[in-house]
């Protein structure tokens, strides 16, 4: 039986030190979460006109969701500067980290909504543009009739448009581009359809002057400053760019009131990115509420001290049974403190995995007034391998005790023969 025992005594001290290893191997608290955000929501970000609220942005994109990660790792050292519950320290070296990431998925999707939406716009733009020339042509040749049916009979369709829409959004896009170059190019395209209609010979174009020039002018560049494409000298502000404003807006106005007006305010040396950047890690920032902070500096506390306090609690088994395992009585010692450092360990280790992954999700994020529709975490600790080899260590102590208490029968009687 002493055999027996000394061979489970192998298999506990194999274990203390196995848990011993996964303490100090891993970090010391990561998290792994993903942010589900709202694309019915993103697409607020682009300014409503005429020409955009019937445009489906979840049907052009395929999804009405999109997924943000954020996840942070951090060290022994990391969790020790933390323990005061410093929100410029967690800042500073575990957000700060995620924003670029947060802004590369984001600005993806915004992306898309933005060149979906001002393609829609030019489309929309050209086509009531072309069809109010039709019309006022088909007004001049007093016979009357409809716009849509001539502009159908010669052959304007929704390719014809398409293509049409192509070429000014192009321009539009393009380096250095302005209102009056991409006013140039709808008068090319208006121009152009007007000498299809007027093929009918149904239509008098002869009316189609200046005066109707400045008017579609007037109308292109009404638009594009509704949807915030033109800067103050005119020129056109570049598509690619544009869902770097958008973003800069939205954030601006989510952010008014609750950091100085100063911080609001692009500098001169930052790009339209970093601006937006800057204002998201400000964004980001503000969400987070103060008890955040005290509860993980709480939790890091824990985690710091936890981390040698469990390793020599688990060293101790180890040299305990190994000493044990040479004498003439082999049989080890839990005791009441292995069992509290080992129901800590579940909290740390497997508590705070089930509390990520089960109960966070389940908060409710309306009252926040954000675009972020749900949050599933997916924190570690260094205390959840260690934590299952305590559950482990619990079954083999129960299998243990029965051997235990027959070899101390068998010394007993030993001793007693002795005598």
């Amino acid at each position: 039986m002493k055999t027996i025992l000394r061979v489970f005594n192998i298999v506990i001290m194999a274990l203390s030190v196995l848990a011993t290893v996964f303490l100090f191997s891993g970090p010391t608290l990561s998290l792994y979460s993903n942010i589900s955000v709202s694309v019915t929501d993103l697409a607020k970000l682009v300014p409503e006109t005429d020409y955009t609220k019937d445009i489906d942005i979840v049907k052009m994109l395929g999804t009405d969701t999109i997924h943000l990660p954020l996840s942070f790792t951090l060290t022994p050292t990391g969790t020790r500067e933390i323990m005061d519950g410093n929100r410029d320290t967690f800042n500073n070296n575990v957000i700060a980290n995620n924003i670029d990431d947060i802004s590369t998925t984001l600005e993806e999707p915004i992306s898309l909504i933005t060149e979906f939406t001002v393609r829609g716009i030019v489309k929309s733009t050209i086509r009531e543009q072309i069809r109010q020339q039709v019309q006022d042509a088909l007004d001049a040749y007093a016979i009357g009739g409809d716009a849509e049916d001539t502009m159908e009979e010669v052959g304007m369709d929704d390719q014809y448009f398409e293509d049409f829409s192509i070429t000014l959004y192009n321009t539009l896009n393009s380096d250095e581009a302005t209102v009056d170059t991409a006013s140039l190019v709808l008068y090319d395209q208006v121009e152009d359809a007007l000498a299809k209609a007027e093929s009918t010979g149904m239509v008098d174009t002869s009316a189609y002057g200046e005066d109707a020039k400045q008017e579609i002018r007037d109308n292109f560049i009404n638009i594009l400053n509704q949807i915030g494409l033109v800067n103050e000298d005119g020129t056109i502000i570049k598509i690619s760019l544009v869902v770097y404003v958008y973003l800069s807006q939205f954030l601006k106005e989510q952010l008014s009131g609750k950091v100085e007006e100063s911080e609001l305010v692009q500098k001169s040396e930052e790009s339209k990115q970093d601006y937006s950047r800057r204002l998201l890690k400000l964004m980001v920032y503000s969400i987070i509420p103060d008890v955040f902070y005290q509860i993980l500096g709480y939790v890091a506390t824990a985690l710091y001290i936890g981390l040698y306090v469990f390793a020599a609690i688990w060293m101790f088994l180890f040299v305990w049974t190994l000493i044990k395992t040479l004498t003439s009585k082999p049989w080890t010692f839990f005791g009441p403190l292995f069992y509290l450092a080992g129901i800590l360990q579940l909290v740390l280790g497997l508590g705070i995995t089930i509390l990520g992954k089960f109960v966070l999700p389940q908060a409710d994020l309306s009252k926040l007034n954000i675009f972020i529709t749900s949050v599933v975490m997916a924190p570690r600790s260094y205390a959840l391998l260690s934590s299952i080899i305590f559950v482990v260590m619990v079954v083999l102590a129960i299998v243990y005790g029965f051997f235990k208490r027959r070899v101390k029968k068998e010394v007993k009687a030993e001793k007693g023969k002795e005598e």
